[in-house]
């Protein structure tokens, strides 16, 4: 049992979209939660198999359907987008104008900001699950962990870098975060003790 999870996201860690294979395994042992760090060819989870998985386990259990909507409802929240719906030939969200879209034509910087999140709320809550954490509704607000992400403005358009921070602050409150960025404007939702350069 490890007494602080740790997560690390390194610049070549991909996006929601995952690798080539679109596998999903999240039981690997020795720290894949760190492997997108060191090794170039790691993947990070592919986003749709997982919730389309966890879409398929809610229609099933109650407990399962109250994950769902938590973690649609966070990503909508993290990604300032209306609703995200998943459905038989894939998932799609739709953008505050009322613009619908499949998941992946999102920007880059969307999928890659997706991508991180959430592989890292499935990897913690696999982690928990395995140490028996019981999880409630509001888990996120609740989880902690220490992450570490290697230039967090990835691929984002500068309105998006502006905000990264305090969204993913927002997000998940209780987790600390240590990110590194070349951009200025990245620091803007940064707290001035925060910042190292």
């Amino acid at each position: 049992t490890r007494i602080v999870p740790l997560f690390a996201y390194g610049c070549r860690r991909g996006s929601a979209l995952g690798g080539a294979s679109r596998k999903l395994d999240l039981s690997e042992n020795e720290g894949p939660e760190i492997a997108t760090l060191f090794d170039t060819g790691a993947d990070i989870i592919h986003a749709e198999t997982w919730l389309t998985k966890l879409d398929s386990a809610a229609s099933k259990d109650a407990a399962n359907a109250q994950l769902l909507v938590t973690i649609k409802k966070a990503l909508c929240e993290f990604l300032d987008i209306a609703q995200i719906s998943i459905e038989a030939d894939g998932i799609f969200i739709t953008e505050r104008t009322g613009l619908r879209l499949p998941f992946e034509m999102l920007s880059d910087g969307y999928l890659t900001s997706a991508g991180w999140f959430l592989d890292l709320i499935a990897r913690w809550l696999t982690l928990a699950q395995k140490n028996q954490v019981v999880i409630t509704p509001d888990f996120m607000q609740h989880m902690r962990g220490l992450v570490l992400i290697d230039e967090i403005d990835l691929h984002l358009h500068p309105a998006w870098q502006i905000e990264i921070v305090s969204r993913t602050r927002s997000a998940l409150p209780q987790m600390s975060f240590v990110v590194t960025t070349h951009n200025p404007l990245t620091l803007v939702g940064a707290k001035a003790h925060e910042i190292w350069m």
